[in-house]
């Protein structure tokens, strides 16, 4: 992997520390409901899931702003994002979806500003983004280690070591914003060009209500088979995520010889399949082994580039903005078909497959005439990778 410099190296150590801080977090979070509720985590592990997700649609909005204004002021704004995930060290359990939904609410309107400045780095290449996206994955496995061990010293107040991380991310992300905003189109022209990748959002969408009902219950079933709170973070978080971060520039690769649109239903396809194995009765190790293959990556750089790729250069945080909306409208999908269904974790696992399945058919109908950009040289305010 290459060297980091300059802003690069910055944004690098941002998703870092935004990811590791984030991984602490969902750790503690899940295995505090899973011991706290018992057969009843299933469902607000899922609500969970569909209040982190639901608010995202505010990043569009945001991610125009941040594209037009600039990023510093939504990247400050990440700080109450923090302070409101220490909040939930001392609140009762049932209260997690209203606070994770209101944190989840801030995070869309300063995390569309990071991930800009990333895409504006990566120039289009998915090489490039996944080289810078990769640490965003090593946090994420640091994360997942400390979480366990937190959770096991100080219960839910390990929720505090990860405001503060989470905090330092958008303080370093600050010192890679350039200080003025560029010049976005106008709003008409903007939503022109968003119309342009309408089936590709609704596939995107479609397959995180899939992934929502997955990551939810799946988690949760998890942390039924593994008893030790240190191994469950392990396979939760910190297996996977350091194998991704192995996986994260052949993933770019792919996506730069293969096209985003075919690692998108490549991935599908396995989320599918890791579905099918949790919904089997299985054995602890099979289930581990299941969770920690590393698909996310693929998945991650595929969408990143389909909808970078097809936004021009004065419109990239924009670009990241409808990647969190697409989570926005999955998640609350989810949050819909769940109230539905009865709670039952193999109900949960079939309604993941059926709506990658429909995600797959949704990517038949963008067309590979749909209009492209060239690739875009990297801003000029960072030194090449």
């Amino acid at each position: 992997m290459k060297a980091l410099r300059g802003s690069a190296a910055k944004l690098s150590l941002s998703l870092l520390l935004f990811w590791a801080s984030y991984s602490i977090y969902y750790t503690i979070t899940r295995r505090a409901v899973e011991e706290g509720l018992g057969e009843g985590s299933y469902l607000l592990g899922v609500l969970m899931s569909g209040a982190e997700e639901a608010p995202l649609a505010a990043s569009i909005v945001l991610g125009y702003l941040a594209d037009r204004l600039g990023y510093r002021l939504p990247l400050a704004l990440g700080l109450f994002e923090a302070g409101l995930v220490a909040a939930m060290a001392f609140t009762p359990l049932e209260t997690y979806p209203i606070l994770a939904g209101a944190a989840s609410l801030v995070y869309a309107l300063s995390y569309s500003a990071l991930m800009g400045l990333v895409l504006g780095e990566s120039g289009g290449s998915g090489f490039r983004y996944s080289v810078i996206a990769a640490f965003g994955s090593l946090g994420w496995a640091l994360g997942g280690l400390a979480g366990g061990a937190a959770y096991s010293r100080l219960g839910s107040l390990g929720l505090l070591v990860a405001a503060a991380l989470m905090a330092a991310s958008y303080l370093v992300a600050l010192s890679a914003s350039p200080p003025r905003g560029g010049a976005a189109p106008s709003v008409g022209e903007t939503i022109t060009a968003l119309k342009g990748v309408l089936p590709l959002f609704a596939s995107l969408s479609t397959s995180w209500a899939a992934l929502g009902f997955f990551f939810g219950a799946a988690s949760i079933r998890l942390s039924e088979a593994l008893e030790s709170p240190i191994a469950y973070g392990l396979v939760l978080t910190t297996v996977p995520a350091l194998l991704g971060f192995l996986a994260r520039p052949a993933a770019g690769r792919l996506v730069d010889k293969a096209g985003a649109v075919a690692v998108l239903a490549l991935s599908n396809a396995a989320y599918s399949l890791l579905a099918l194995v949790f919904g089997l009765p299985t054995s602890p190790a099979l289930l581990a082994l299941a969770w920690s293959l590393p698909l996310y990556p693929f998945r991650d750089a595929a969408a990143a580039i389909a909808v970078s790729s097809r936004l021009e250069r004065r419109l990239q945080a924009t670009a990241a903005g409808l990647l969190s909306a697409s989570e926005s409208v999955g998640g609350a999908a989810t949050l819909a078909l769940a109230l539905l269904l009865d709670g039952g974790f193999r109900e949960m696992m079939t309604a993941s497959i059926a709506l990658m399945l429909l995600s797959t058919l949704l990517l038949a109908a963008d067309h590979s005439t749909a209009p492209r950009r060239e690739p875009c040289p990297r801003r000029r305010q960072g030194p090449a990778l």
